[in-house]
C-alpha cells in the first residue's frame, strides 16, 4: 500500500487496517486501526509505515502505551491527556497479528455465495466459514471431474448429454479445483491474488497436457457461476433433460409404431439379460426400418417410391460425413442403416442405463399384504369353485352321519359337528330322503372307503340348476357369498326343452354359510320344484407342480465313527445333483404312470393331432426345434442334471414344455370324438389345437409353485 505524504491529513480507514489521523497541533502519524474506545500512542519518529514493517510497529505501540501511561508532551512541554479506555481481555494489536487475508471482507465477497450475511464483529468466524466453503467447493469439483453429472443441477448418469458437453463440465471442475486449492494454500498471507491463483491453475493443467482454455478470466467467470448458483452446481448443459422433458426422435414422431417395437424389444432383451446397443441396432435395421419403409411406399408408383437412404434422411438419420474434398453444404448420400451411436442415444433417452452390475437376492414376498390378499382369494377359488367340480365328495344318509358325529367310548369324534351339508334328494325308489354330503377329507374312514373302490371321491350332488330369473332374485336377496356370485362361479346355459330357457348352474357352497340363508334357499327351491343334482359339466382334475433339488451328500450330517473315534473322509462338495419337477394329483397320485400301450397311444396322438409346441420360442430355446418328439417316459415327473456345465436350470421355458407334454397325455387318454347333436357332449370342453374334433372327458386345472 502506498500511503500519501505525511503533510496531508486524512480521517479515513484503509483496506489493510491503516488509517491517518492528527494528534497534537503539528505532527501527523499513521496508526493501525483500533476501536474508538482506545486510541494508540504516537510513534517515536515521523514517517510512513508500510505492511513490511508492521511487525516492528506493533511492539513499539505496546511499549509506548505502557511507559507513557496514556499521556504525551507537546512541543511546548505541556502534557496532553489521552482518552481513557476500558480494559480489554486481548489487545487489538494481538488480534490483528493473528489475522490473515481470509479474515477480510474482500475474501468474504470473493468466495462466499452472493447474498450470504457476514457475522458482525467476528472475523474469526468469517475466516472459518470462508475456508469451509472453499473446501466444500473443492470436493464438488473433485467429484464432478470424475462423474460429470454430480456437478450439474438435476443431473444423473442417464442424462442425454453430448461428449463435448460432458467434457466442458469436467474441465470446469478441474480448473476451479486447482485454483481453489492454490488459493487455500497461498492467499492467507495476502501476497497472492485470486487472479494469480487462476493463472497457476492454467499452468498446472498445461503441465499434464490439458490446454482447454488460455485465459485466467475464464476460470474467474466459471467460479462466479458455481459460487452464485445457490446449490454449488453448474446449470445442466441440456435444459430440456434438466426439466424432465423427453425430446422424441423424429423417426418415432413420424412412425409411432416404431417406438413401440423399439421399446418392447429392448424390454424383452433386458429381461433375458442380452440387451446391447449392437443387438438393438440389428433389430431396428433388420425389422423396424424395412417394415415402415414398405408402409410408406405402399400404394405408390415406382417413380414416387423413395429409397431406404432417402427414407432415413427424411427423419434426419443416416447422414454421411463429408469427405475431405467435399463441401459440407453439398448434398450427401445417406446411409442405409441407423448407426449404433444413435441407437445408444435412444436407449439412454428412454431410461436404459449402462451401470455397474450389483449383487442381488430373491425376495419371495410371501408375507406381502398384496400376496396375503391374493392368497385368500386363491384359496377361496380352489375350495368353492374348483373342488365343487372335482371328485372330492361322498354322500351318506343323515342317520349314518349323525352316528359319525357322536363321540365314541374313548372320547373321539369321527366327524366334526359343523362338517357336511344336509340336503333332500330322491333315492333309487323315488322316495325323498335326507342326505349329508361330506368332503373326503372330513373323515379318515372316507378316504379308506374311496381307496377300496379305487377312486378318490364322487361328484358333488349339491349343484342347483335354476332359471336365470330366479337366480337374479337370489342375488337381489343377497343370498350368495360376495366371492362366489353367479357372475364369478356360476355357469350359464340354455335348457333343451322347447322354451329354451336360460339356466344358471350354481352350487350350494356358493351361498352364505348360515341357517337363515339355507332355510330361505331350501324354501325357494321347494316352491319352484327345484332339487339338488350333479353338474352338467365334466369333472375337474386339479394338478399341482413343484420342483426340488437332490444332492448326493446333502443328508450326511452324521456318520458312524469307529471304536477309536475315527471318521471316514467326507467330500468337500455336496456331490452330484439332480433337479426334479413333478406334477401330482389326488386322482392319479404322484406323477402319472403310463403303460407301454398308453405311451404308444400318446405318441400317436402327438404325431397325428399336435405336431408342434404352442410356445415355439421356448421349444427353440430348450430343444432347438418346435416339432414334438415321441415321449420315452411319463412327462409328469422330469429329472435332469442342473448347472451351467450340465442341462441348465429350471426356467419358464422348461416348465411350459412340461405342461404341454402333460396335457397331450391327458387329451390322448381322456378324450373322445365329438358327435354332432349329442346332448351329453354339449357341455363338454373341446380339445384345442387338434386335427380332429375331440371333446375332453375331464377339465384340467394346474397350479404351479
Amino acid at each position: 500500500m502506498n500511503l500519501r505524504s505525511p503533510q496531508e491529513v486524512y480521517n479515513e480507514k484503509s483496506e489493510n487496517g491503516f488509517y491517518v489521523n492528527k494528534y497534537g497541533t503539528e505532527k501527523q502519524y499513521y496508526y493501525l486501526y483500533t476501536k474508538k474506545d482506545k486510541c494508540p500512542n504516537p510513534p517515536r519518529t515521523d514517517g510512513n509505515f508500510y505492511p513490511s514493517n508492521i511487525k516492528n510497529f506493533v511492539p513499539q505501540m505496546e511499549e509506548d502505551g505502557d511507559t507513557n501511561n496514556n499521556s504525551n508532551d507537546d512541543n511546548n512541554g505541556n502534557t496532553q491527556q489521552q482518552p481513557q479506555c476500558q480494559p480489554q481481555q486481548q489487545k487489538r494489536s494481538e488480534q490483528l497479528a493473528q489475522q490473515n487475508y481470509f479474515h477480510s471482507g474482500k475474501a468474504w465477497n470473493l468466495f462466499m455465495p452472493h447474498g450470504t450475511t457476514k457475522p458482525d464483529n467476528d472475523d474469526a468466524a468469517c475466516a472459518v466459514l470462508v475456508k469451509t466453503f472453499i473446501e466444500a467447493r473443492i470436493a464438488v469439483c473433485e467429484e464432478g471431474a470424475e462423474d460429470w453429472f454430480t456437478a450439474v443441477r438435476g443431473g444423473n448418469d442417464s442424462d442425454d448429454a453430448s461428449h463435448s458437453e460432458i467434457e466442458n463440465i469436467q474441465h470446469k471442475c478441474r480448473y476451479i479445483m486447482v485454483a481453489l486449492q492454490h488459493a487455500l494454500d497461498k492467499m492467507g498471507d495476502g501476497l497472492t491474488t485470486w487472479r494469480e491463483c487462476c493463472e497457476h491453475a492454467l499452468n498446472a493443467m498445461k503441465l499434464v497436457g490439458i490446454k482447454y482454455i488460455t485465459c485466467a478470466e475464464t476460470i474467474e467467470r466459471w467460479h462466479m457461476q458455481l459460487r452464485d448458483s445457490g446449490d454449488e452446481k453448474f446449470p445442466h448443459p441440456n435444459p430440456q433433460v434438466a426439466a424432465g422433458q423427453i425430446v422424441e426422435p423424429q423417426f418415432f414422431v413420424g412412425c409411432p409404431t416404431a417406438k413401440m417395437m423399439f421399446l418392447s424389444h429392448a424390454d424383452e432383451l433386458a429381461r433375458k439379460g442380452t440387451l446391447t446397443s449392437e443387438a438393438l441396432a440389428d433389430y431396428v435395421n433388420a425389422q423396424v426400418v424395412p417394415l415402415h419403409l414398405n408402409e410408406f411406399n405402399e400404394g405408390k408408383d415406382e417413380t414416387e417410391k423413395i429409397s431406404r437412404p432417402n427414407f432415413l434422411l427424411s427423419f434426419g438419420l443416416g447422414r454421411g460425413r463429408p469427405t475431405m474434398h467435399q463441401d459440407e453444404n453439398e448434398p450427401q448420400e445417406g446411409k442405409k442403416n441407423i448407426s449404433q451411436e444413435t441407437i445408444l442415444r435412444w436407449m439412454k433417452l428412454y431410461g436404459y442405463k449402462w451401470c455397474t452390475a450389483r449383487k442381488h437376492y430373491y425376495n419371495d414376498t410371501h408375507e406381502h399384504p398384496l400376496t396375503l390378499k391374493a392368497r385368500k382369494l386363491y384359496i377361496h377359488t380352489v375350495l368353492f369353485q374348483y373342488e365343487t367340480r372335482a371328485l372330492r365328495w361322498i354322500q351318506i344318509p343323515k342317520k349314518d352321519a349323525d352316528l359319525l358325529r357322536q363321540q365314541s367310548a374313548d372320547g373321539k369324534q369321527h366327524v366334526a359337528d359343523d362338517a357336511g351339508y344336509e340336503y333332500e334328494a330322491y333315492d333309487a325308489d323315488g322316495n325323498l330322503c335326507c342326505y349329508v354330503e361330506f368332503n373326503v377329507d372330513d373323515c379318515k374312514s372316507f378316504q379308506q372307503f374311496m381307496l377300496a373302490e379305487n377312486k378318490c371321491g364322487d361328484k358333488s350332488h349339491l349343484f342347483i340348476h335354476a332359471p336365470k330369473t330366479l337366480v337374479k332374485q337370489w342375488c337381489e336377496a343377497k343370498l350368495f357369498d360376495e366371492k362366489s356370485t353367479p357372475t364369478k362361479a356360476g355357469y350359464d346355459y340354455k335348457s333343451l326343452d322347447e322354451a329354451n330357457t336360460e339356466m344358471v348352474e350354481v352350487h350350494a357352497r356358493h351361498f352364505k354359510d348360515d341357517e337363515d340363508t339355507r332355510k330361505t334357499l331350501h324354501e325357494s327351491m321347494r316352491e319352484n320344484d327345484i332339487h339338488f343334482g350333479q353338474s352338467v359339466r365334466s369333472p375337474l382334475l386339479i394338478f399341482g407342480q413343484d420342483e426340488a433339488i437332490y444332492r448326493q451328500y446333502l443328508m450326511t450330517l452324521k456318520v458312524w465313527s469307529g471304536r477309536g473315534g475315527k471318521q471316514p473322509q467326507r467330500p468337500k462338495d455336496q456331490g452330484q445333483g439332480f433337479m426334479i419337477s413333478a406334477i401330482k394329483s389326488r386322482d392319479f397320485g404322484f406323477g402319472y404312470v403310463l403303460s407301454a400301450e398308453q405311451l404308444a397311444k400318446v405318441n400317436e396322438f402327438r404325431r397325428t393331432q399336435r405336431q408342434e409346441y404352442s410356445d415355439t420360442d421356448a421349444a427353440m430355446k430348450v430343444l432347438g426345434t418346435c416339432l414334438k418328439k415321441d415321449l420315452e417316459r411319463s412327462p409328469f415327473v422330469i429329472m435332469f442334471d442342473y448347472g451351467n456345465s450340465a442341462e441348465g436350470y429350471w426356467t419358464y421355458d422348461r416348465m411350459v414344455l412340461q405342461l404341454e407334454d402333460c396335457i397331450d397325455v391327458l387329451d390322448a387318454l381322456h378324450s373322445s370324438p365329438y358327435t354332432e347333436g349329442n346332448a351329453a357332449q354339449r357341455h363338454m370342453t373341446l380339445v384345442p389345437n387338434t386335427q380332429d374334433k375331440l371333446v375332453r372327458d375331464y377339465d384340467y386345472a394346474f397350479g404351479f409353485d
